[in-house]
This record gives structure tokens, sequence and C-alpha cells, in this order.
């Protein structure tokens, strides 16, 4: 019962004990590393730029990391970043920051409200706080985590939608899955869908040059690392596909992941098959332009960009679960059947007939 009742009495406490000339929110950056942390990333970055399109008095104070202090750029005169002393590499200390530190910082600044984006919270917040979990993965895909880690996040993010007034998610399938785990809180939680980044869709206004693939046709794929993401099922599919068609190629675009190592080294082994870490949002928007398809194998998404920008640039998408997406898209995915020469046959079918 004091569990419950704490965080609100300190709430209350601290509503009548300020008083504030103007609102002040607070945005909790503390999980972001720049490039390594997918989707999460695209999220938070597009959401502040949307906050700077709005005209408002509000007052936003983003607390920042020492590795996404100097890349999270603020035009507008009502953003304010915080330096704050932690690297979010060490998610130990960045958790024990978070709980501990993070909540007197916000009476500091003054804060009314908090947006805390990426699946973790300060338990123990004296003001409203709203926290995103844009997925399940730590319950739905076991097998992407360390013991530690999978514990580690099962407790914390359990606390954290214990303790939040509110509790944002990315679709209709993440919802879904936050209720079928934690019924107690369907009441908290609500559904914002992320849409096409900002960045993404300025860029893909221009038409760029060819990609570096020698101008053979090719196929794309853009994806993290991660066991549930299926790309080592990609590779043993490809090579199906080369056998029949001898003029594709495979353009692989992405990084991290507990499958990174064995996917890195089986790459170098691979023929016609184009392997690039990262590129720039034009340098992506110029694969997108020019692919035969996509091919996002992946069986687990919260949001899912990928798939949504091949959709954007008209490119047939293959994808390992349609049920995944929003529904008004689901009828221009395909699915792959994970049988290797059905798939191949299907998508060298596609590419044959592309209009």
């Amino acid at each position: 019962m004091l569990r419950k009742f704490l965080p609100h009495f300190l709430k209350n406490i601290y509503s009548i004990y300020t008083e504030k000339k103007n609102t002040r929110f607070g945005i909790n950056t503390l999980f972001m590393i720049p490039r390594q942390v997918g989707g999460t990333e695209v999220y938070l970055r597009d959401y502040i730029k949307k906050l700077e399109t709005q005209k408002t008095t509000i007052t936003y104070i983003i607390f920042c990391n020492k590795e996404n202090f100097n890349s999270i750029i603020v035009r507008k005169r009502n953003f304010i970043k915080v330096l704050c002393p932690i690297s979010a590499s060490n998610r130990i200390v960045r958790i024990l920051y978070e709980q501990l530190i993070f909540p007197f910082l916000l009476l500091q600044y003054g804060c009314d409200k908090v947006f805390s984006l990426g699946y973790i919270g300060p338990i123990f917040c004296p003001v409203y706080q709203s926290v995103t979990i844009h997925d399940c993965n730590w319950m739905d895909c076991p097998e992407d985590f360390t013991f530690l880690k999978k514990e580690v996040l099962k407790f914390f993010i359990g606390l954290s939608m214990l303790h939040a007034d509110s509790i944002m998610t990315d679709s209709h399938f993440s919802l879904q899955r936050l209720i079928y785990y934690f019924p107690q809180y369907k009441d908290k939680i609500q559904i914002s869908v992320p849409g096409l980044s900002h960045d993404f869709l300025n860029a893909s206004k221009r038409k760029y040059m060819y990609p570096i693939t020698n101008h053979s046709p090719y196929v794309l794929c853009i994806s993290g690392f991660y066991p549930h993401k299926r790309i080592p099922y990609l590779f043993d599919l490809w090579e199906e596909i080369e056998k029949r068609n001898t003029d594709l190629k495979l353009v692989l675009i992405g990084a991290h992941g507990k499958d990174e190592n064995m996917i890195q080294n089986r790459v170098k082994y691979m023929h016609r098959v184009i392997y690039k870490p990262f590129v720039s949002e034009q340098q992506l928007v110029a694969y997108y332009q020019y692919a035969k398809i996509s091919i996002l194998p992946s069986i687990y998404e919260g949001y899912g960009y990928p798939a949504y920008e091949s959709l954007y640039h008209r490119i047939p998408t293959f994808v390992g679960r349609k049920e995944m997406y929003e529904k008004k898209v689901q009828r221009f995915l395909h699915q792959l059947t994970f049988s290797i020469f059905n798939d191949a046959s299907m998508i060298l079918s596609t590419i044959k007939n592309k209009k």
C-alpha cells in the first residue's frame, strides 16, 4: 500500500509548495546512445523535432548523457539541454543515477512533468511521469538478452509501469502484448504511432545518385542483429536466391545485437553481399530509391520503421509477420513462409513482375 501511496504523496507536496511562472516539461534521454539503440533513437529524435514545431510557452528540459549531449541539437530558446555526468553504456550506473539522482534534478529544474522515452523512468518520481514502453521484447524475446540483463529490465520496467501516471506505446501490436503481460495497467496505456521521421521525409524529397553497387540490381535489408531479427535465415535464403539469379546483390545495413559477431563473420564469405554497418539519412534514402525489393525477416517489432520506409518508397516488402504492423498497411506487405525454396520463388517472381 505504501509503495503505491508514496509517489503520489510526494507529487502533492511538491505541487503545494511550488509556484510556477510557466510550465516546464522534462525529457529523459538518459537511455539513448547514438547509433546503438535502433528505433528508439529515431523515436526520440523525431519526438524532440515535433515538439520544436509547436508554438507554445512550455519550456522543455532535455536531460542528456555524455554520449548523446552533443548529438541532440535544439534550435528553439524554450529548449534547454542538461548534461548529466554519466555514460549510458554503463547500464547499471545509468539506472542507479536515473533512480537516485534524476528525481532531484527534476525538482532542481522545476519540472511539472517528465517524459521517459526509453522503457524505464524513476520509480519514485516527484512529478507527473509518462513512460514510453516500445514493446515487450524482454518478455517475448528472452533469447535476445543475457540472464542478468533480462532480470534487470524485468524488475525496473515493471516498477516503472507501476508508478507511471501514463504509459505510451508505439503500435496496436505492442499494446496487445503489454495488456497480455500487464492487464492491470491497461487503463494507463495509450498508443502514439510514431510515423516516419522528419529527417527521413525531408531526405526523401530529393532524388539521389545510384548507390555504390556497380549498378547491379539489389535486394535491401535494414535491420538490427538480434536473434528475433532472423538475419541468419536471410543469409540461408540469399544463398538459394543467388543460385537462381546471378545478377542480384544483397545490401545489408545494420549493426548491434547478440548475433552481431556471427553475422559480421559470415558476411565476409558471402558472394554479392554489400554490408554497411551505418549510413547517413541521405544514403539510406538512396538505397531505398533503387532497391528491387525489401526483405525484413524479423518476427518481432514494436513499430518496425524499415517496413514503413520501404512502403513509402513503393518497394515490394517481405516481412516475417504481417500482424506486427498497422492494419491499414498489412495488405501491402508480403509475408515470408520461412521455407527457403518457397520464399526464394516468391521473391524472384515479385522482382520479375514488379511494376
